[in-house]
């Protein structure tokens, strides 16, 4: 039975995740199998991104993502932020990898689970490649993990570089018939000052300098 067009454009990606067939660019092979080689915008951020980090070698990165969640409250809606951090030195250049290939989990029928739910972590990612880094889970203490930092494709859905910390500020709204909302805020800050910001207070909330510093010192030990 003869492949369909949808059939043969899976299989081309399947292929092309293995790393069995190229077009000879690593990012153009990457947007492919994220399903966004026609997607301009998105391979701009990309490249932009290539290039500042890959001119920042022997410099610090602070990579956050912000799991934000928006729930309705009496009238307005609670803004709820719990990010995830890692710091580390970056040593060569970036790497656009293919994982297993896949943008969403595949439940056991062999269907894709799309949604916020439904993103996969082991899929396609860029990998910063660093000798070890320090990693904050939200409400835990920082721990030391040896080798780079791996960001998944789709955290670049919500991409902002050396962007501003979300706060957990209620948002006033007039209705209470607002759904909950979640998503994720990626942040990525690149130099020591960049990186330090981040921890800098904003209007009641105290700067965090001490924890910016616990993190430095575990990876100077």
């Amino acid at each position: 039975m003869a492949l369909t067009g949808l059939q043969e454009y899976l299989r081309e990606m399947d292929e092309m995740a293995a790393g069995r067939v190229s077009t000879g660019d690593e990012l153009t092979d990457y947007m492919m199998v994220i399903r966004e080689e026609n997607n301009q915008a998105l391979r701009k951020t990309y490249e932009n991104f290539r290039d500042r980090l890959n001119d920042s070698i022997g410099k610090q990165i602070l990579v956050v993502c912000e799991d934000i969640t928006t729930d309705p409250y009496e009238g307005r809606t609670q803004k709820t932020v719990k990010p995830t951090l890692a710091l580390g030195v970056l040593t060569s250049e970036i790497d656009f990898n293919m994982g297993d290939g896949r943008i969403y989990v595949v439940d056991p029928k062999g269907l894709e689970v799309e949604g916020y739910k439904g993103w996969n972590d082991n899929g396609p990612n860029v990998f910063l490649r660093m000798e070890k880094h320090a990693m904050k889970d939200y409400g835990e203490k920082w721990e030391i993990n040896q080798g780079g930092v791996i960001i998944p494709s789709y955290l670049f859905q919500e991409f902002n570089p050396n962007g501003k910390r979300t706060r957990s500020d209620p948002v006033f709204v007039t209705t209470s018939h607002m759904l909950s909302n979640s998503r994720r805020n990626l942040l990525v800050s690149i130099g020591e000052e960049n990186a330090r910001n981040y921890f800098k207070g904003s209007g009641l909330e105290k700067d965090e300098f001490a924890s910016y510093d616990e993190a430095v010192k575990l990876l100077a030990a």
